[in-house]
């Protein structure tokens, strides 16, 4: 139940759940946040919405005073209008806009311009800014602060100085002089992915939160500047909004959430997101070759460069020359030597002759459409690497438009090299950039004569974006986080055109963007931490992301096997590096044939169940527990797969029958559903005989003793009935 009213002298407003409370003051517009008896923050509500003028020059917001409040008090959800009103200044007129519910609050400022429109510099939460002073600042005692993404970062706040939490699709762009020091956490778990714009905070024993929820046109979906006792709300647009004269805009829309723990706060900000309609839907389309599984050969490029390396120096240059016809043929006949079975294979980085042009690099492919023949024949679909901003310099798109691309203040291009090459970024806001994606896809996917009939793309290093500092030339198209969510829209909805169950395998992690992806790969986690992998795809669960691509990339040998045999619980599985194993700049170590059988073994336990959107997936990142379960049918809310003896066995089900891989000898207690019966174990060898195997049943579990599956042994059947009841 929600309590609001003001006090007597209508100087105050108090609201008060099961969950939290507030002490608003009109005349100051500071508000005391309460948890219990805890007070968490004293927040300034007015903040400041700063606009740029000629040669973008600053404009302050300073001059707004309470004028009145509005207040429509419903049982379930209560809304307040505090309403401001400036005689001079940019904005007109300024309403800071509130809905009450019982575990959290929003708000918003609402600004209007006067008889001059105003281009938005930033908008500021929680302190007002006045020629770069902080007139008002919000006071809070915050110890702890923690985030999913970019890998669930968890700091303690220092004495001095603070923390950054910039939560943003795009890496720092070294060619703006941006540091990755400042800006992001330095994680060595890989490259930064979409993340949910929330942060849970810690004050004393009390968890609370703050999150976006919408996608706002600015250079971070939420940057949080946090120290020991303030906490500022901060959101860069650089112009990328502008409000027109006597007209009213709604800056981004933050919630206040309150639950008892830091995973709690999270949760809840992703049910608000689909209670107020701003999440997708995690899996509208679904094609039963989407579950895989995927072979990608980039990784043993890399290897192959490695053992092939003629200089001390780590060459990434030398390892795109093995992005080639014959080394990719060499992998294949590779994985059908192994026995290990794929649906999906992904030509990587390097099929193409110029980023901008992706026309096929045939000194690297002189056959490159026949072999995709040649892989649908044998029933394989086949991906393509593609992005969307970087652009070869010489590539016909640059040399004959160059002013389609992101260019300095000054007006020179962006320039960088990658890879020994020159590289622009394309301003994706531009119809002719646009159209010139649109043709890409279609000389990829099309089935028409003269294009390749790929089955999807690998739309990858979106991370790499240009900052809202480099203005594109059709702002109104979208910035910053808002420009991601749209260019990766506009690629997935022609890609459907082309080809309707073309697969986008992407990267995002925030169920705002669900609709750009059909598949949510988990980017290059280093499996040198064995957890990366699983702290990403715990998150992804909780963000209700689409089906998981589990992804693979460098790591030792000794974490491969355990590795995949999580996997293929909560997501596809892929295989990158299948020759050697390694942290790529510094170690090689040849793959041995007992990893290779356990791979097979766990390959063949997925692909007796492979994932479905059907699956509800369970990941519990520090018990190390895994499953899915089925959703409908038979076995409905029984598992579809599980790991079982602390990590080293994995078993699938179906309905009359489960397959199981051990990868060290260990005593299995495997659950089967309730009153099936008539089970029988048997082990399965390489010739394909079967032998029983002793089991007994207590309760509903089978018992038995499993040998490690890289010996005789590949894998264990159970046989079952099912009640008919």
């Amino acid at each position: 139940m929600i309590s609001i009213k003001p006090n007597k002298q209508k100087s105050a407003v108090f609201v008060k759940t099961s969950k939290y409370s507030l002490n608003i003051n009109l005349k100051t517009l500071f508000a005391t946040v309460k948890k219990g008896n805890r007070i968490l923050m004293v927040y300034y509500l007015n903040g400041s919405v700063r606009g740029l003028g000629q040669d973008k020059q600053r404009m302050d917001d300073c001059s707004l005073a309470y004028q009145s409040y509005e207040l429509d008090n419903q049982p379930d959800k209560c809304r307040l209008v505090i309403k401001l009103k400036a005689d001079k200044g940019i904005w007109s007129a300024k309403d800071l806009a509130f809905s009450f519910k019982e575990e959290y609050f929003t708000y918003f400022q609402r600004v209007t311009a006067g008889k001059q429109g105003i281009m938005i510099r930033d908008v500021n939460y929680g302190t007002l800014i006045s020629d770069e002073k902080e007139e008002f600042i919000s006071k809070s005692v915050i110890n702890e602060a923690y985030t999913l993404y970019p890998n669930l970062d968890h700091t303690n706040i220092p004495e001095k100085g603070g923390v950054d939490f910039k939560l943003s699709s795009r890496s720092p762009a070294r060619f703006f002089r941006e540091e990755l020091k400042y800006d992001y956490f330095n994680t060595a778990g890989g490259k930064l992915i979409i993340p949910p714009y929330v942060v849970s905070l810690k004050s004393a024993k009390e968890w609370f939160g703050i999150g976006t929820i919408e996608i706002p046109p600015s250079e971070a979906g939420l940057h949080l500047k946090i120290n020991k006792v303030r906490t500022e709300i901060f959101y860069n647009y650089n112009g990328s909004a502008t409000v027109k004269s006597d007209k009213a805009y709604n800056c981004p829309e933050i919630a206040f959430i309150f639950e008892n723990d830091k995973n709690e706060v999270i949760k809840k900000y992703i049910d608000i997101l689909h209670e107020v309609g701003k999440a997708e839907p995690s899996q509208p389309q679904w094609e039963s070759w989407w579950s895989g599984p995927i072979h990608c050969f980039f990784s043993d490029q890399y290897f192959e460069e490695y053992v092939n390396r003629k200089t001390t120096q780590n060459s990434q240059i030398g390892m795109i020359d093995f992005c080639n016809e014959e080394f990719m043929l060499k992998r294949i006949n590779e994985m059908k030597r192994l026995g290990i079975k794929y649906k999906i294979f992904i030509v990587d980085y390097g099929w193409f002759r110029y980023m901008g042009n992706w026309d096929v690099n045939t000194d690297r492919f002189p056959n490159f459409k026949k072999t995709i023949d040649d892989m649908h024949s044998q029933g394989i679909k086949v991906l393509l690497w593609y992005n969307q901003y970087e652009v070869n310099m010489k590539s016909e798109i640059y040399t004959k438009h160059p002013e389609w691309f992101i260019k300095y203040p000054d007006g020179k291009p962006v320039t960088w090299q990658k890879l020994n090459l020159d590289l622009v970024l394309a301003d994706v806001s531009i119809e002719g950039v646009r159209d010139n994606i649109r043709k890409n896809l279609e000389f990829m996917l099309s089935d028409k004569p003269g294009c390749l009939n790929a089955d999807g793309i690998k739309l990858d290093a979106s991370h790499i974006m240009y900052p809202v500092q480099a203005r594109v030339q059709n702002p109104e198209y979208g910035m910053g986080e808002l420009l991601v969510k749209n260019i990766m829209k506009f690629i997935y909805d022609e890609a459907k055109k082309i080809k309707q169950d073309a697969l986008i395998n992407a990267t995002a992690g925030n169920p705002m963007f669900n609709s750009v992806l059909d598949q949510h790969r988990l980017h290059d986690a280093s499996s040198m931490d064995n957890n990366n992998f699983d702290e990403r795809a715990y998150a992804a669960n909780i963000c209700k992301a689409p089906c998981v691509d589990a992804d693979d990339w460098f790591s030792y040998r000794k974490f491969m096997v355990r590795g995949m045999l999580k996997k293929i619980v909560y997501g596809v599985p892929s295989f990158y590096a299948l020759n050697y194993r390694g942290d790529i700049d510094h170690t090689c170590e040849q793959i041995s044939a007992e990893n290779y059988q356990l791979l097979k073994s766990i390959t063949e336990v997925y692909l007796h169940c492979p994932i479905s959107p059907e699956h509800e997936i369970f990941v519990d990142k520090d018990q190390k527990i895994f499953y899915r379960k089925y959703k409908t049918g038979k076995l409905k809310g029984f598992y579809s797969a599980l790991t079982l003896s602390g990590n080293q066995a994995v078993a699938s089900y179906s309905e009359d029958k489960v397959k199981l891989c051990a990868i060290a000898d260990t005593d299995i207690v495997l659950p089967m559903p309730e009153g099936s019966n008539s089970e029988k174990v048997y082990e399965l060898y390489r010739d394909g005989a079967l032998k029983e195997v002793e089991a007994n049943k207590i309760s509903d579990n089978v018992i038995f003793h499993a040998q490690k599956c890289s010996r005789d042994t590949v894998n264990y059947i159970v046989d079952f009935k099912l009640s008919k009841n």
